[in-house]
């Protein structure tokens, strides 16, 4: 969001708000502006941009959310009405991607439906999803070409290439925290480090910071300095560092639970540090940063997935791979991994990205404006309401504590309308969320280079999204932009093989961008 708004002067009176140095009103013009005492301009402008797992835009994100959903027909959903309520998003969101003009390669990305030739994928086809395909099939040949097995794995057949082994399944491993597993655990989030000490420049009692859990994952266990931890949830998402100490206390974090892959791993026990000051690290590592491997858990056997009944593959002259699957097989795949509710944002009950858009009077309203398109269409309505139940939300209740459809319906439509009022400046909230509306506007300066990294069966979110604020930025003139879907990587994922944060950095350095 930062990298796509750089420097627009929508944001400048939020900026000047909370005291963004050198963003104020002009007396004289009644504008906002940035800059200094002297009138010349300064910038807040991004060089660059790495994201990973990129939730923008949460305009587009429920619709974009539905139709990849929608583009398996094999997806579980939670109910027949959230069933019916992506289909009806698919629509939507084809409608809204056909208005958006995208270009790529030369070619104009659209979506078009016809059920009776492209059953595969519920009816949708053109060159959006071909692009969307061509995505896919790059990254899955990244990943084999760049594939070697560690210590880890154990293949069926040592003969057989890490590749083949990898395509048919035919091994198995062990998913653990430290080398082989992913990354040691990071602790997790210790909030305020336990009880605090005694005033300022007294040292005070110890504070102990409570074990920390991974934020994606479902819950970690708890964890005892130096114990190791039991299996949790799926994995994808870090902990925090290691907790505070209260105030001038003697702090000491305690052993977080990170989550990595698909177990939870322990820190080892944390050093006391410094009065008052942050507790030594889990197992070792520098203050904030990566903890050890995770006490004496022993990981979990698995084994591996073969896709080679879907994917085509072929060993080219040179030894790398090239591979060959359709849209409809790879969403049917990556469904199993994908479980949110529909809509999976702007929540029925009320998520957190409903808390993004609260006013003075309430924490959290609805927002999407593509959902209140299907609720607002009485047809749409109509064949929704006897769907809705107690399953899709217990908040809107009538007097027999039945799902009540026109009570919720009629919250939505009205804090649709309240948010597109505008703000105290006049601005549609909504609409500042929205990176796409701000790549290439005037006022913004884009950024010199771009890296979008997702996982390729990421369940949290639509790949889509990622893609369209990737083709924009191309659009708008970004000299590097690249775009990535780890085969097989999580909400959140690793940097893998060479790729990493740094490395890459260093790469647009040498660049000279």
């Amino acid at each position: 969001m930062f990298a796509a708004t750089s420097n627009n002067p929508d944001f400048y009176p939020y900026e000047a708000e909370v005291g963004a140095v050198g963003v104020y009103k002009d007396a004289k013009t009644g504008k906002y502006v940035a800059a200094l005492t002297n009138g010349a301009p300064i910038s807040d402008g991004a060089w660059g941009s790495e994201a990973y797992s990129t939730i923008s835009s949460l305009y587009e994100a429920d619709a974009a959310q539905a139709f990849e959903y929608h583009l398996s027909t094999k997806f579980a959903y939670k109910s027949p009405f959230q069933a019916k309520l992506a289909e009806y998003l698919s629509q939507e969101y084809m409608n809204y991607i056909n208005s958006q003009n995208l270009v790529a390669d030369g070619k104009k990305l659209t979506i078009q439906y016809d059920l009776a030739k492209y059953p595969a994928t519920n009816g949708y086809y053109g060159t959006y999803l071909d692009y969307m395909l061509n995505q896919l099939h790059s990254d899955l040949e990244w990943y084999l070409n760049n594939l070697k097995a560690d210590s880890s794995w154990v293949k069926d057949d040592p003969q057989m290439s890490d590749q083949e082994a990898f395509l048919k399944g035919a091994y198995s491993y062990t998913s653990r925290g430290g080398p082989g597993g992913g990354p040691p655990g990071m602790g997790g989030p210790n909030m305020g480090g336990g009880p605090g000490g005694a005033a300022s420049g007294t040292t005070g009692a110890a504070g102990s910071g409570a074990a920390g859990a991974g934020a994606i994952g479902g819950a970690a266990p708890a964890a005892a300095a130096g114990a190791g931890a039991a299996a949790g949830g799926p994995g994808g998402m870090m902990g925090g560092p290691p907790g505070m100490g209260g105030t001038n206390a003697e702090g000491k974090g305690a052993a977080g639970a990170g989550l990595i892959g698909d177990v939870a791993v322990s820190t080892a026990g944390a050093a006391s540090g410094p009065g008052g000051m942050m507790g030594g690290p889990g197992g070792g590592g520098p203050p904030g940063m990566m903890g050890g491997p995770g006490g004496s858990s022993s990981g979990t056997k698995a084994r591996g997935v073969d896709i080679s009944s879907w994917v085509k593959y072929k060993v080219n002259n040179d030894g790398t791979y090239s591979v060959d699957f359709t849209l409809g097989d790879y969403m049917i795949y990556r469904g199993a991994k994908m479980n949110k509710p529909v809509p999976g944002f702007d929540v029925i009950t009320y998520g957190q990205e409903d808390w993004e858009f609260g006013s003075p009077e309430k924490d959290g309203r609805h927002f999407s404006t593509m959902v209140n398109n299907v609720f607002s269409d009485p047809a749409k309505a109509a064949v929704l309401k006897p769907l809705y139940s107690t399953t899709d939300s217990n908040v809107f209740l009538d007097a027999n504590k039945k799902a009540d459809f026109d009570a919720m319906v009629a919250t939505h439509k009205a804090e649709i309308a309240e948010i597109a009022k505008g703000d105290k400046y006049g601005n549609n909230i909504v609409q500042l969320y929205n990176p796409d509306k701000y790549i290439g506007a005037k006022g913004t300066i884009n950024p010199a280079w771009s890296r979008i990294m997702m996982g390729g069966v990421e369940g949290d979110m639509a790949l889509s999204t990622s893609m369209n604020i990737a083709i924009r930025w191309k659009m708008a003139g970004v000299k590097d932009v690249i775009l990535q879907w780890q085969w097989n990587g999580g909400h959140v994922p690793n940097d893998i093989f060479t790729q990493s944060f740094d490395g890459y950095v260093d790469q647009m350095v040498k660049k000279g961008l």
